[in-house]
Order: C-alpha cells, then structure tokens, then sequence
C-alpha cells in the first residue's frame, strides 16, 4: 500500500494523513482519507500530531480507508480519529500507526528518528487516554497504564479543571495543555 506514497531516505519526507470528514455527517462513519507526502522544510504547523496507546495486538482491530485501500489500524487509534474528525472540513494529521509502514523495517527506523522534529513541527498535539476499562495488553509498553487511568478518571469526573496546566475548551471539549512552574512543581 504505501508504495503509492514513496519517502526519499534522509530527505526529511514523512506522510501525512489528510482525515476526510464522513460522508453522512455520522460520528460511526467509516474512517476514510488520504495520505501525501511532507517535508518538514515546509510542514511546520500545518498538521497536528497524535499520541495514543496502541494496546496489544491481539485485541479487537478498526479499519481506516486511505484512497480506497483498507488499512487495519488499532481500535484504539480507530475510536480517537472518530473523535477528531470533522463534519465541515478534513483535518491534516500525523499518526505513526497509518503514516509509518509498520511492516518495512528500515522505513520505521528512519521514520522513528524524525519523530522529534515531526513532533516540534505540529500546530497541535493530541493526546488519547485509554478508557480505565480498555485492555490495552501486558506490553512492557504499558507499565504506567494505571497512572493514565487515574488521568483519565480525573478527566472524565467534574474534577480535571484542579490539575495544574490543564484546561478543557468549553466549545470542542477538547484538553488543553499550559506548561506552568505549578505543573513542574509536581
């Protein structure tokens, strides 16, 4: 599939998912998009940036269409695109799980190394906490799954606005991060 969107070894390139809005204004529409190939020379603030917990790989899976061709992606991943998209216009955005060929070695290794530049480049990032009853696995990557589950049940209750930095826009509720010398001071 992502022979279709070649990337020039260290020429900064990386692939940017352009996620399409659905196409009867429904939150459960299939997730469909396209993907082009960026620079990071001429990206900067131009796309936002996804952090999200994978979970294992052998729980339930979501499928994205990206220009016509069915990706699998986690169901975790699947569940924060619905959430982003919108109804009147596509959103540009970088996910490791679709923007990277998780199956070409070399690409991931090239890919994983631009990670810093690719994250100081966004114009926002977003942040997907498990739900404290998502499985997300008995990956060494998860150690710290129950600290994210705390921040979650502190997000979910009337409570998150008391943690120091954080803040909830009233209009997208969406999480906004301020790093203040309180949140340091943690």
């Amino acid at each position: 599939m992502y022979s279709q969107w070649p990337l020039t070894p260290g020429a900064g390139q990386f692939r940017v998912l352009v996620l399409h809005p659905p196409s009867t204004g429904g939150g459960n529409d299939q997730l469909h998009g396209s993907l082009v190939v960026a620079n990071l020379k001429h990206e900067k603030g131009r796309f936002e940036t996804l952090s999200y917990v994978w979970g294992s790989s052998n729980l339930p899976r979501a499928t994205i269409l990206v220009d016509r061709t069915s990706l699998q992606i986690t169901a975790s991943l699947g569940s924060f695109l619905r959430y982003l998209r919108r109804n009147d216009r596509p959103l540009r955005l970088w996910a490791d799980g679709i923007c990277i060929n998780q199956e070409d070695d070399e690409e991931k290794s090239e890919q994983v190394a631009l990670m810093a530049d690719i994250y100081k480049s966004y114009s926002q990032v977003n942040v997907w906490l498990p739900d404290p009853t998502y499985d997300v696995g008995s990956t060494p990557r998860h150690k710290n799954v129950s600290s994210l589950r705390g921040l979650f049940s502190l997000m979910a209750g009337d409570h998150f606005h008391d943690v120091p930095g954080y803040h909830v826009y009233k209009r997208t509720r969406r999480l906004k991060f301020t790093e203040t010398a309180e949140f340091d001071a943690l």
